[in-house]
């Protein structure tokens, strides 16, 4: 049995010798040592010799040092995993970010380089349109200078004088030509102002994209409260106000989460009902709250016809109520 002991004690000294980290071996040397009581616990072998002490010693001694470097070394490892799956992951989200903000960008100075340069090409190509037209015409007036000389050389008066008109009509090409280099020049200056603002614009637009996508996220919450807010509070109040007189009307005001509804109904003139009727509700318009008074100064005749602000001598007594009766008010039309 001894003999079984130290070969395992050898086993587990040739394991903990392989390096796991400097720390835990420290650990497991400290840990291992034994105090007096400690050792006087130790079994001994039959013999009682002191080699089968000294190898129940390290059995004993071997065992913790390995369990707790194996346990350590179990810990680090999985902490190691941990912590580089959390940072694959955040790297990949951060890759992710970066290409998706790189193709916008990319895509939009491509876009605005494109449009540029398709100006650029039209405005230069009108130049040179212009500036071929008006040298053929040249070159041509030349040819046609020569033939003159040719053909005119003793008509010398003749001569001089289609040389003036030439000389003139030259002038006028010079001016012209002038002119062309001036719109030339300022249409790239403003060209230029341009394409500056065009750059300075998207790159506007990508902060305000930015910023909406922001809002977004807020209003979607925002309007979701909302929603669950108004299916309590969209209840509709009815206030009903009642006309008295010879072509008995009946106005209601409609309490609206967006401002006030007015309607209008015909019923009988029974004063036994106090002048209220049972009233149908016909959808109409919201008005804001500022209108209303307005529209309590309304006065309608058998033809339907609505009268703002008349001028009638008849008093009409408007009565406001929900469930409970208030103190009515006159206003004269």
């Amino acid at each position: 049995m001894p003999k079984i002991k130290a070969e395992n004690s050898q086993k587990t000294v040739r394991k903990l010798k392989r390096p796991t980290t400097t720390p835990v071996k420290d650990v497991g040397n400290s840990d291992s040592l034994l105090s007096e009581e400690e050792l006087d616990d130790v079994p001994r072998s039959a013999n009682g010799s002191d080699n089968d002490s000294k190898r129940s010693y390290l059995d004993l001694e071997e065992e913790p040092v390995q369990d707790f470097s194996g346990s350590m070394s179990k810990l680090l490892e999985r902490f190691s995993t941990d912590l580089n799956k959390t940072m694959l992951a955040k790297r990949k989200k951060l890759e992710q970010f970066t290409q998706e903000s790189t193709k916008t960008t990319t895509k939009k100075v491509l876009e605005t380089n494109k449009t540029q340069s398709a100006e650029r090409k039209k405005l230069i190509q009108e130049f040179q349109n212009q500036m071929y037209a008006v040298i053929n015409q040249g070159e041509a007036e030349i040819e046609k200078l020569k033939d003159a000389d040719e053909k005119l050389q003793k008509a010398l008066v003749q001569q001089q004088k289609h040389q003036q008109q030439i000389r003139i009509a030259h002038s006028q090409r010079l001016k012209a030509l002038k002119g062309l280099s001036e719109e030339f020049c300022k249409g790239m200056t403003e060209l230029e102002e341009s394409h500056v603002q065009q750059y300075s614009a998207v790159h506007n637009e990508l902060r305000k994209e930015m910023s909406i996508l922001q809002k977004k996220i807020l209003m979607d919450i925002q309007q979701q409260e909302m929603l669950n807010v108004r299916q309590f509070t969209c209840l509709r109040e009815p206030f009903y106000l009642s006309v008295i007189s010879a072509r008995a009307q009946t106005v209601v005001v409609m309490k609206e989460p967006d401002g006030f509804a007015i309607s209008s109904s015909e019923h009988s003139n029974d004063l036994s009902t106090n002048g209220r009727a049972k009233l149908q509700w016909t959808p109409c318009e919201l008005r804001p709250l500022s209108m209303i008074r307005r529209f309590i100064w309304i006065a309608l005749n058998h033809h339907g016809i609505i009268h703002l602000d008349g001028f009638s001598t008849e008093w009409i007594f408007f009565y406001l109520y929900s469930d409970k009766v208030h103190p009515y008010k006159g206003w004269r039309v």
